[in-house]
């Protein structure tokens, strides 16, 4: 960055988080390998931030292309972009057009949307080599043939760099997008973000509704059709259990409601406010009925607290970052796990201003911990859904968790509902891990007599005593580098039949041991063979090796004195 570039980011938004500054250095690592990659970060974390000091680091006298999924969020972007690096922006859309106003050089940044640019009039407007960097928000559409038009065109300019930015790609799109992006630089989850103290935690309460039946509802793009989902909710006895519900629990605290049809989200309005009058509000996307400066007008009201329920039909899944939110009503049940991570992330942002300045994750959880806004609670209405798999929390916090473990949190939190309670759905997903681990433990304490050590080969999730995590798609059929492969053989690891995920994930382990000062994967499979726990101290594990070897090598531990 230049010295301008320097101050208004410095005034605006002070120094890079810990994790933003790694997606660019990762990124920029990438992009000494590949000409595309992604970046995977949670909503609330700062990815329009992120990518614009991208943005700074990369840009010379060439130019750099910033495409959004929707026209509502070019001038927003352009703004942020203009704010974080002091880069000038043109905007490319609807009657907006780029680079006439220009005399002695053109903006080096140019905001647009993929509906606009896939437009070949538009789109040759450009050329190719002005620029060095295409940056796709929202990239998780990328796979439309609107955006490979553009990539098409663009990718002319053999140089050119693609960065690709999502919150929670569908499972189904992980693989499509692996053939878009030929890496993912970075991932920052959900739970990463609330762990670190970025985040709010999230609870999760079910709430029956009788007579909600989406099991003869068709699938359309891999989710619920709208035209059958909407005329099941926007039923009146499907609404009033409903806004019920959502009055008696949420009645407190800022609730933002997500419907699935302007119907829906007009009625339930209504309700609430025979309820409690003045309480609600609703919003679409109908510029007629709801103007820009009606809109802002509803918004900034609800910010200033002036009501407390503000119905939405899927107008503010995307470029709507208030702070206050309390709850998260999901009224549009979904298959899709973007959408919903979309929806819950309105909440999970903690008070302005709260956490940054606090380096440490504990003082930053702690105080979100004595803030207004400890959590941030978000309610699901079920029925019979059918054949249908929805999307609830435990789907977007156990995103490395397997379909096992993310059944089992979601039937605990099920059963906490019943009771008219709340759960924290972290905390009852990672309950499930320990009573797997517990249950691997008990397992592997029964068969610990009788194992050949010498001729079984020897798995090293278990030496590690830690579970595999879930493949995303577009690290399927991926093997491992020889950076990965040597690293591993270092340390000890066998590599046989490793994928590059897993090896990524036993790598992580290898390095955190070595900086908590754990027992070395070489330390812990002896431990193992001898009846040992493995989790233990560099130290411990030393002693206790030390002691084996005296004994010539005899010595059983307490997984063995069980039998």
């Amino acid at each position: 960055m230049n010295e301008l570039q320097e101050k208004s980011y410095a005034v605006e938004f002070g120094a890079l988080r810990e994790y933003q500054q790694n997606a660019i250095e990762r990124t920029l690592e990438s992009f000494e390998r590949v000409n595309s990659t992604l970046y995977v970060a949670a909503t609330g974390t700062g990815k329009t931030i992120t990518f614009a000091s991208l943005i700074a680091s990369m840009i010379g006298e060439k130019r750099v292309i910033v495409m959004a999924h929707r026209d509502e969020l070019i001038q927003q972007a352009a703004d942020k972009i203009h704010r974080v690096t002091g880069l000038e922006c043109d905007i490319e859309k609807g009657d907006l057009y780029a680079d006439q106003c220009a005399i002695y050089r053109r903006a080096p940044v140019l905001v647009t949307s993929v509906q606009t640019m896939s437009r070949p009039r538009r789109m040759e407007r450009f050329h190719p080599e002005e620029f060095t960097l295409l940056i796709v928000d929202e990239a998780h559409h990328a796979t439309a043939p609107t955006y490979q038009a553009v990539f098409e065109y663009f990718r002319q300019n053999p140089s050119l760099k693609i960065f690709g930015v999502t919150a929670t790609p569908d499972r189904a799109d992980e693989a499509a997008l692996g053939r878009v992006f030929e890496e993912v630089a970075c991932e920052y989850s959900m739970l990463d973000a609330i762990d670190d103290g970025w985040l709010v935690p999230v609870e999760q309460q079910f709430v029956s509704i009788e007579g909600l039946d989406l099991s003869q509802c068709r699938t359309t793009a891999g989710d619920l059709n709208q035209g059958d989902l909407s005329k099941i909710v926007e039923q009146e006895k499907i609404c009033l259990q409903t806004v019920s519900a959502i009055v008696q629990i949420a009645k407190d605290v800022p609730t933002l409601v997500f419907a699935a049809s302007v119907a829906q989200a007009d009625l339930m309005c209504e309700i609430a406010n025979r309820h409690n009058p003045g309480s609600a509000e609703w919003i679409c996307g109908d510029a007629v009925q709801f103007p820009l400066d009606r809109r802002r007008e509803i918004l900034r009201n609800f910010r200033d607290r002036q009501f407390n329920f503000l119905f939405n039909c899927m107008v503010l899944t995307e470029g709507f970052d208030q702070d206050n939110i309390g709850c998260v009503a999901v009224a549009r049940p979904t298959k899709s796990r973007a959408l919903y991570a979309q929806m819950i992330g309105r909440g999970t942002r903690p008070i302005d201003g709260l956490v940054d300045g606090l380096s440490d994750p504990v003082a930053r959880k702690s105080a979100i911990a004595l803030s207004e806004k400890p959590s941030v609670l978000v309610l699901d209405f079920v029925g019979n859904s059918g054949r249908h798999k929805l999307v609830n929390t435990a789907d977007i916090l156990g995103g490395n968790y397997d379909d096992e473990i993310v059944a089992a949190a979601t039937r605990a939190v099920q059963a906490k509902s019943s009771r008219s309670e709340r759960a924290d759905m972290l905390a009852e997903l990672r309950a499930a891990e320990e009573r797997r681990r517990i249950a691997r433990l008990k397992k592997r304490a029964h068969v610990a007599p009788t194992a050949k050590f010498t001729t079984k080969r020897i798995d090293p999730f278990d030496v590690f005593d830690i579970t595999p995590k879930r493949e995303p798609g577009w690290h399927r059929g991926r093997q491992p580098t020889a950076k990965q492969l040597a690293y591993l053989e270092k340390c000890g690891v066998p590599t046989d039949g490793l994928s590059f995920h897993k090896a990524s994930q036993l790598i992580e382990e290898a390095i955190e041991r070595r900086q908590k000062h754990l027992a070395t994967f070489k330390q812990s499979k002896i431990l193992l063979k001898h009846g040992f726990e493995s989790n233990v101290s560099f130290e411990e594990a030393s002693s206790i090796i030390d002691r084996i070897a005296k004994s010539g090598w005899k010595l059983r531990g307490p997984l063995y004195e069980r039998q």
